[in-house]
């Protein structure tokens, strides 16, 4: 994907962790392959499915009820108040 992405990956510690944004620039690509590690991507999509589903993997959610708590969830999100992935359901 990018020189500078591969060479903080092969520098990061174990554990250690990203903050992950989509890429604008590969919406439209039109080799799937060019995007980054897509050769380990279905290996990685069904451990993930297994470890969650037999609890080797358990992760939090701070769910907010209502479109009206789309703000609270984004303020709380931006200021600390959660330390995992916020969802909103409507």
């Amino acid at each position: 994907m990018s020189e500078t992405l591969d060479i903080v990956i092969d520098h990061c510690n174990i554990f250690a962790r990203f903050v992950i944004c989509d890429i604008i620039s590969q919406y439209n690509i039109t080799n799937p392959e060019e995007i980054y590690k897509t050769d380990i991507e279905r290996d990685y999509e069904k451990d993930l499915a297994e470890w969650i589903r037999t609890g080797k993997i358990i992760y939090k959610e701070n769910i907010y009820v209502g479109i009206e708590n789309v703000a609270k969830g984004f303020v709380d999100m931006l200021s600390g108040k959660n330390i995992c992935k916020a969802v909103v359901k409507y």
